[in-house]
């Protein structure tokens, strides 16, 4: 399965971002169930206002319950 173009744009947004400092944790709640969310986001200020642009999400589990790495063929379970 092929990386988007989006996802290689927003790699690439977070390397910038965390040359210039400007990555955060925030804690966020998922729309769709409401439950917690730990998102990186780009700290910016925007025409004198603080930004938090989410770009990624963390895991709250163990990652390798949830996804399948390239090269195998089913998630350890741990």
């Amino acid at each position: 399965m092929p990386i988007t173009t989006k996802s290689r744009d927003r790699f690439a947004r977070l390397i910038s971002a965390a040359s210039a400092q400007q990555l955060c944790l925030t804690a966020c709640k998922d729309i769709r169930t409401g439950k917690p969310a730990d998102v990186i986001c780009i700290a910016q200020e925007i025409n004198g206002t603080h930004a938090f642009i989410p770009i990624a999400r963390l895991f709250r589990g163990d990652p390798y319950n949830e996804v399948t790495l390239p090269g195998h063929d089913a998630p350890k379970m741990i």
